[in-house]
């Protein structure tokens, strides 16, 4: 199951901010990508007011990872006569066309006209956004994460991806910002594991679970403050017992280890390191057992982002 965030132009503040972003989607959307990386720069009307921002490094980036195929271009279209129209679908198209004419207007102060752009650039991301993930549902039935502007639980109660993103909001609050040396590939790497993606896996069932529950924002935070840490001491005392079962295939069969090294059987030899690969098989399927194990994959998230201890 794909699980995407729509994300638009002006809420790309940083290189380290889209490094966590990525973590918790399969991929991010984003209008108007491949007329970026073409044009060779961010469109966004709204540069000035994102201090620090490296838009060269910020770019660099962005294409690199839509060779990576982890950013696209949202496979919906909008246009009109290559979207389905509907009263939904016209009511966002309103709200976008009325922000944009924003642009147009002289006003008294440069204070009122920041004051303007910034609330129009809201609600054209908001719009599209919601737009994009909207039709989305309804033409496939597939759900799609706006990534900044959220589904507001008081607005939809109801709404399964309003829940889930409620989830995912307080998951990243716990993220910290990636450790300065940590590139892109590292990332790419981590998520492409076949062991990440089956805790990943795990982590967005476990997500969807606590949606579906009625527990209050205090609630979801003291779980998650609880479950790593409980997480960790399980993996701790799971890593103890497979370093043992490890001890015990190679002390079992030392000598004729070393006699098959020297007489080059390695018939033998393999058959010794084909237990070696049991017993680590086996300490991973117990690791992935483990109570907690539905967050290992935000405690490997962590560790992935934090600066490494010094040994």
């Amino acid at each position: 199951m794909l699980r995407p965030g729509i994300i638009t132009s002006p809420l790309f503040d940083s290189v380290d901010t889209l490094k966590k972003r990525i973590l918790l989607y399969d991929e991010l959307w984003v209008p108007g990508v491949s007329s970026w990386i073409e044009k060779g720069h961010i469109e966004d009307p709204d540069v000035e007011e994102i201090e620090n921002r490296n838009d060269e490094e910020l770019l660099a980036s962005v294409a690199w990872l839509v060779t990576q195929g982890f950013i696209k271009e949202p496979p919906v279209k909008l246009a009109r006569g290559e979207a389905r129209s509907d009263a939904i679908v016209e009511a966002l198209r309103k709200i976008y066309s009325d922000a944009a004419k924003s642009y147009n207007k002289t006003y008294a102060t440069a204070m009122s006209a920041a004051k303007h752009a910034a609330a129009a650039i809201f609600n054209m991301d908001l719009a599209q956004t919601r737009a994009i993930a909207y039709v989305f549902w309804r033409d496939h039935q597939k759900r799609a994460f706006p990534v900044i502007f959220p589904f507001r639980e008081e607005l939809a109660p109801a709404s399964s991806v309003a829940k889930t993103q409620h989830v995912l909001s307080i998951v990243l609050k716990r993220l910290p910002d990636p450790r300065p040396d940590l590139p892109l590939e590292d990332i790419v790497a981590f998520k492409r594991d076949p062991e990440t993606i089956e805790k990943f896996e795990r982590f967005w069932r476990w997500t969807r679970k606590l949606a579906k529950g009625g527990e209050e924002i205090q609630e979801l935070e003291e779980e998650l403050d609880w479950l790593p840490t409980d997480y960790t001491r399980q993996v701790e005392r799971a890593s103890k017992k497979a370093r043992y079962d490890r001890l015990k295939v190679w002390v079992t069969v030392p000598a004729e280890t070393l006699e098959n090294l020297i007489k080059l059987r390695f018939g033998k030899i393999a058959a010794t390191l084909i237990d070696l690969k049991k017993a680590s098989i086996a300490a991973h399927e117990d690791e992935v057992k483990l109570p907690g194990g539905e967050i290992a994959y935000v405690k490997e998230s962590i560790e992935l982002l934090s600066p490494k201890r010094q040994s």
